[in-house]
């Protein structure tokens, strides 16, 4: 935390830059200092001004969230709102089996688990148009910065096929709100 103090103005206060054109998954970054990630213990140690509250945001599954309200795809919104710690309630679940054909039952044993990080990877992939190359690349990163995670590489055509299945499975987002909001944006210049 002391090596914060180099970024701090003249009033003592943190002045983060938050982007989102900084990432390659579109999520917000926070840098100069990264004020996203700041560990609980620290947080007592920083403090609004007078008469001003800090407020939380909590991103999670912003990337099915989105999609699903602006679609209203029935599947993505069944998953948003089904009871937490069902089978509907997990989209990346959802996704292992119909990619891999892994029950959800099964999909926490041992050998199961590497499914789930490629089929989150590909859900991701297929939310932003990725190609491959980028799943490809963080799965490879994800490997390196935690050597327990037992996983190969998946090739360009499993990725691919991978990222068809989740097509076809939320195929009211796909097929219907992304060609109509492309041509929205077409249409508005």
């Amino acid at each position: 935390l002391e090596s914060w103090l180099k970024w701090s103005e003249p009033d003592s206060k943190l002045h983060s830059i938050f982007s989102m054109t900084r990432t390659k998954t579109s999520r917000h970054s926070s840098q100069d200092p990264n004020t996203q990630q700041i560990k609980l213990e620290w947080r007592k140690h920083i403090k609004p001004p007078p008469g001003r509250q800090f407020i939380a945001g909590d991103y999670g599954q912003i990337e099915v969230r989105i999609p699903a309200f602006v679609s209203r795809d029935p599947v993505l919104v069944r998953a948003m709102t089904a009871p937490d710690g069902t089978y509907e309630a997990d989209f990346h679940g959802q996704n292992v089996y119909a990619i891999f054909g892994v029950p959800w039952e099964d999909q926490q044993l041992p050998h199961n688990k590497p499914l789930r990080t490629r089929a989150k990877n590909y859900a991701f992939g297929a939310f932003f148009g990725s190609e491959g190359y980028e799943i490809q690349e963080v799965i490879e990163k994800q490997i390196l910065a935690d050597d327990s995670l037992d996983i190969a590489v998946p090739t360009l055509k499993e990725i691919m096929h991978g990222i068809d299945v989740i097509h076809q499975t939320i195929n009211v987002f796909f097929d219907e709100w992304v060609p109509a909001a492309l041509f929205k944006c077409r249409e508005a210049g």
